[in-house]
């Protein structure tokens, strides 16, 4: 099912949560807008394909930027431990040196907090 159809039958209902919080309209810069308002319209959106038949997940650009391509599958709870999407399953040992790890604190301002047990 093409999520742009699942969402098209709702819009009404985020449009007007959308005014309610302030906006004025419901459309990619309020999906991407980090207020609590918008958030929680977000998650109502993500809430509603959640349960819509055929919705596996969802892929979308970060607020942090359009180059940044996001992705949020949907674990159902009769599918078991880990969703049937998921293929390539990898673990691995985090550390503070991880590069990922780095970005992501660069990327969000992040820094370690000291404790008297050392970094956590």
């Amino acid at each position: 099912m093409l999520v742009s159809r699942a969402l098209h039958h709702s819009m009404g209902l985020y449009f007007s949560e959308a005014i309610k919080a302030g906006h004025n309209d419901f459309d990619a810069a309020l999906l991407k807008n980090a207020s609590t308002g918008a958030r929680r319209i977000t998650q109502a959106v993500s809430s509603y394909l959640y349960n819509e038949p055929g919705v596996d997940g969802i892929q979308f650009v970060s607020r942090h930027g359009d180059e940044l391509m996001l992705w949020c599958v949907y674990e159902q709870p009769h599918e078991g431990r880990v969703s049937k999407h998921l293929t390539s399953l990898n673990q691995f040992k985090l550390t503070e040196t991880t590069p990922e790890l780095l970005q992501a604190f660069e990327l969000f301002g992040l820094k370690w907090a000291r404790t008297t047990a050392g970094r956590i």
